[in-house]
């Protein structure tokens, strides 16, 4: 029993042993010094500025940009706004990677819950102005396309209010 308690005993000092753990990853930090603001992309697309996350654009080696972004591949020109837009089959959440001497810095990108939606009024008023929770109640006119009077919206997810409201003009 003496030899059974040494040999455990042994084996538990040797499992406590301190391992030194490599790192193949690079452990340069950041270039980005501060908390980053997350990018909220809106359904029409979004204006990104880098020199909101660098104070030296000129570091800025690339960008790469994660699934589901659409992006113009022409902007080579940092101090220009980058313009993105989310893929309608997009993850709502994704990335943007601005690389500097080979150190990626990753800022997040939160797919709009919006979307666009066309609100035709198919009755025979040319006089038709629209009111409701996504317009604040303030009254808004319908404008012609093509033979119709329409509502182009862009509305957050959920359920909303809406009226049709036909202004006759009065006789004198």
């Amino acid at each position: 029993m003496k030899k059974l308690f040494t040999i455990f005993i042994a084996i538990f000092l040797i499992s406590c042993g301190e391992k030194e753990e490599k790192n193949t990853g690079d452990n340069r930090p950041s270039i980005i010094e501060a908390m980053t603001t997350p990018i909220y992309s809106s359904t029409s697309g979004t204006e990104v500025y880098t020199s909101d996350y660098l104070l030296d654009v000129n570091q800025l080696d690339s960008i790469t940009y994660g699934k589901g972004i659409l992006f113009n591949e022409d902007t080579r020109n940092y101090n220009e706004p980058l313009k993105i837009e989310m893929d309608s089959v997009a993850p709502y959440v994704s990335h943007v990677t601005l690389w500097t001497d080979g150190v990626r810095n990753d800022i997040p990108v939160f797919k709009s819950s919006s979307r666009m939606m066309t609100i035709v009024y198919t009755g025979n008023s040319k006089n038709v102005k629209l009111k409701g929770e996504f317009t604040n109640w303030s009254t808004v006119d319908l404008i012609e396309e093509n033979g119709q009077l329409v509502y182009n919206a862009t509305i957050p997810q959920g359920k909303f209010n809406t009226f049709l409201l036909k202004t006759e003009k009065k006789k004198s």
